[in-house]
């Protein structure tokens, strides 16, 4: 489909896409709903990226290479002067990728599945890399990397969009059902990954690797977790002044320094103890550890995890420990699992 067919079939979208369904039921207590701000617009952005979409990520096209993947978490300053001359390409996911730039380390790419308007903040100065950006992207952000000149490839990030499928007669006249979402994948776009692994940029990075062929993907930064300079101090509790002068003055959350509300960040906070040692997440970063656990038992030694990073506190711990934390539940309350390899 070329550019001004995908446009008409863009435009076609935006007017006959059914409305979002009303929100579900009150949580449960012990539940967590995580909720995007953005998330009623996803399909709006899909559709006003596709009229921009000229590269699309494509299969096998880095076999045999070497990523090194950065993630934004503290650990990435311990590594990157290390790892970052090692890499055939190197990412950085987010505000990684210019943390990167600006320290003179070698980065050949940005990557964001983020639909937020900060993103382009985060990457106002758009320095001179290719950028990997998810068609949920914000719009924003695609005009803010255009008007910069910047080449932008395409991939799909998996949001789930909750809107009745489409069906449709094929050219033999055969009834085609396809959940929304890939419905507008497959009218406005080329053909190319959808990735879906975990709840974080890391994961989803991976999962675009993979389609690439990647032999050796090396992942910096993905920590997981907040470092503290301090203990949360006892009878802190979420929501009080107490409690975010904590986490803004004493937890650092990115490499530049970010504190642990950079971005955007939930204040919800989790903690427990490893091995005698107190960790501090967020509930999404908790859920990416176990992801990525699961994606190094599954690729084995195609994925290195470097550093003081939680996913590395727990890889080897026994599954009925991994148990004890958050997971993401489908509608009717039953775990998902973590990582669902469909290589």
């Amino acid at each position: 489909m070329n550019r001004a067919a995908r446009r008409r079939a863009a435009r076609e979208a935006a007017t006959t896409a059914p409305a979002q369904p009303p929100a579900g039921a009150l949580p449960v207590p012990g539940e967590i709903r995580l909720a995007n701000p953005m998330s009623e617009n996803y399909a709006a952005f899909i559709v006003g990226n596709a009229q921009h979409c000229d590269r699309v990520v494509a299969e096998g096209t880095a076999a045999g290479q070497h990523l090194v993947l950065c993630g934004a978490g503290p650990s990435l300053a311990e590594h990157a002067a290390e790892w970052c001359g090692q890499g055939d390409q190197v990412w950085g996911c987010n505000s990684a990728a210019m943390w990167l730039h600006r320290q003179g380390h070698k980065v050949t790419h940005a990557f964001s599945v983020d639909q937020t308007p900060h993103m382009v903040v985060e990457w106002l100065d758009a320095p001179p890399l290719e950028y990997l950006v998810a068609s949920s992207c914000h719009p924003h952000l695609i005009e803010h990397l255009l008007q910069h000149q910047r080449l932008v490839t395409f991939f799909h990030n998996f949001v789930g969009i909750p809107r009745p499928p489409v069906s449709w007669p094929d050219e033999n006249g055969i009834e085609r059902t396809e959940a929304y979402e890939y419905w507008l994948y497959q009218l406005l776009y080329p053909g190319t990954v959808v990735a879906g692994a975990g709840l974080n940029a890391v994961t989803r990075a991976i999962d675009v690797a993979l389609t690439m062929g990647f032999e050796r993907i090396t992942v910096l930064g993905a920590d997981c977790a907040l470092r503290a300079r301090r203990p949360c101090p006892p009878n802190v509790l979420l929501g009080t002044p107490e409690f975010t002068r904590w986490l803004t003055e004493d937890v650092i959350m990115h490499a530049d320094g970010g504190n642990a509300l950079a971005s955007g960040a939930t204040p919800i906070t989790l903690s427990a103890p490893i091995d005698g040692r107190m960790w501090y997440t967020k509930p999404d970063m908790a859920m990416t550890a176990l992801t990525l656990v699961e994606m190094v038992r599954v690729h084995g030694e195609r994925i290195r995890l470097v550093g003081d990073t939680l996913p590395n506190a727990l890889k080897d711990k026994p599954e009925e420990f991994l148990q004890r934390l958050p997971r993401l539940t489908d509608s009717t309350g039953k775990p998902i699992p973590a990582y669902t390899f469909a290589g």
